[in-house]
């Protein structure tokens, strides 16, 4: 899997969302993929935030920082 990773983050060329597999983070035992659609992108692009359902067991927030999405 190609990937470039920055600390806690990484973008991938594929999801892996198997249980018990390696992944760019080392090995995890499920997965997730979250479509953003054009209004996602345009709250992100305004400074809010998009709120994603973990699992229903943690809570992850997206933000966007000014000058660096495209």
């Amino acid at each position: 899997m190609n990937s470039k990773r920055e600390l806690d983050m990484a973008i991938t060329d594929a999801a892996v969302c198997d249980d018990d597999v390696e992944t760019v983070f080392g090995r995890r035992w499920g997965g997730q993929v979250f479509r953003l659609q054009e209004p996602h992108l345009a709250a992100l692009h305004h400074g809010r935030y998009v709120a994603l359902d973990i699992q229903d067991d943690y809570v992850a927030y997206p933000q966007l920082v000014p000058g660096e999405g495209a």
